[in-house]
């Protein structure tokens, strides 16, 4: 495989950063033009210096077993669940406007339940679980 040239990785750089800095004014519209979201556009967006402290709470359930786009019978597949929550804590200090920083602290916490006996009866079904910053 090639490496990209210096032009071309030059040229990516600088739309990314184009990109970056062009005004946001006009996303901000409602999709469905019925002021539903107006509460939470006003308040997600910075309007000037100031803290704001934020919890934000994933949940994935790998429950359903799949063969390429097709489900598939449960026997075929040794792991009966796996659970996740991800939880991520930050903090966000604008210094004006259009300057600011941000830190996140991401935490996850899975379940795992796998039949040790491959599907054989009797089923073996063991869970562990782990949790881990990052």
């Amino acid at each position: 495989m090639r490496a990209p040239s210096f032009r071309r990785a030059f040229a990516a750089v600088s739309l990314l950063a184009l990109a970056a800095g062009l005004p946001t004014s006009s996303a901000q519209a409602c999709a469905c033009g019925c002021g539903v979201f107006e509460v939470a556009t006003s308040s997600m967006l910075p309007s000037g210096p100031g803290l704001t402290v934020f919890l934000g709470v994933d949940y994935q359930d790998q429950a359903h077993n799949w063969s390429g786009t097709r489900g598939s019978a449960s026997a075929n597949n040794d792991d009966k669940r796996i659970r996740t929550y991800f939880y991520t804590a930050g903090a966000q200090y604008m210094f004006d406007r259009s300057w600011g920083i941000q830190v996140d602290v991401p935490f996850w916490d899975r379940t795992f339940a796998s039949d040790l006996n491959a599907g054989a009866p009797p089923a073996d079904v063991r869970a562990a679980r782990w949790s881990a910053l990052g």
